[in-house]
């Protein structure tokens, strides 16, 4: 199977080959919240494993029944960050969906159901948790030229994940409603082609003077690393999660002068 031409790093083999070097060990069901749940082999990184290795060497065929437990997980990561081989498990799971059931209308639904149109409006302002607020005009590319840029996510526009932020402007470049969805459940879900689409839009928003992105949310940073390994060898910012960088870069923060008004969410879905 060929593939676009942007996907730098697929290769029918190198999957194979990183299928292969699963030890068997069963660590990755201690962690495993789905298999603690049902108590089946199925459902854990070493059984989808088995069964990949065994559409691999064509021994079985690709049924609808085995994407149901490929599907079944909760894309925690946490089987990845355990594994003793260090096995990218997630990317596999999701390149086993993009490989024999490419998403055809998954796009459409995955657009309808994420913007912010219809989760804002029609969710939150349901249960009047926030007001919309405005859109601010768009900007086709970043004008400062700053080296540290903040990646503002979806949730941050609507809720305050990080209260008093302005303080830190002084340090990287903060503009409001400029990126869009890093569009990471799409990637999981085997849509490769809407992954890219909805990163490459992101990536040309930076400037050449960019070196680093600070994020807020955990999961925008697994997003941008996955992109930066998978799909644009040529993207070399480097992540990072906006607490530590405050913590490397931001001496008043150490003094304690801006931490007792500051509040910071760090997710730990993604380390």
């Amino acid at each position: 199977m060929s593939y676009p031409f942007y996907m730098v790093n697929f290769d029918d083999g190198r999957i194979e080959k990183e299928i292969l070097r699963c030890s068997r060990c069963s660590l990755c069901q201690s962690v495993c919240p789905v298999f603690k749940k049902f108590k089946n082999e199925c459902f854990s990184a070493k059984g989808k494993l088995m069964f990949l290795r065994g559409v691999f060497s064509k021994k079985l065929k690709p049924t609808k029944k085995m994407l149901q437990y490929f599907k079944s997980c909760k894309n925690c990561t946490r089987c990845s960050n355990f594994c003793p081989s260090a096995i990218d498990l997630n990317f596999i799971f999701a390149f086993f969906k993009y490989k024999f059931f490419k998403p055809k209308t998954l796009s459409f639904k995955l657009f309808f159901i994420e913007t912010k149109f219809i989760f804002m409006k029609f969710f939150l302002n349901r249960f009047e948790v926030c007001k919309i607020a405005k859109k601010s005009r768009q900007i086709s590319k970043i004008k400062t030229k700053q080296e540290v840029v903040f990646f503002e996510n979806c949730y941050q526009k609507h809720f305050c994940v990080v209260k008093n932020f302005e303080k830190f402007e002084e340090y990287f470049c903060i503009q409001k409603s400029l990126f869009s969805c890093c569009n990471l459940q799409a990637f999981f879900e085997g849509a490769f082609d809407d992954f890219q689409k909805a990163m490459k839009k992101n990536v040309k928003i930076l400037n050449s003077e960019t070196k680093k992105i600070v994020f807020d949310c955990s999961d925008c940073i697994y997003a941008f690393k996955v992109y930066q390994k998978y799909f644009d060898s040529n993207f070399k910012c480097e992540c990072l999660h906006v607490f530590d960088f405050v913590l490397q870069n931001v001496p008043e923060f150490l003094n304690n002068k801006v931490s007792q008004s500051t509040i910071f969410l760090v997710s730990s879905k993604f380390n």
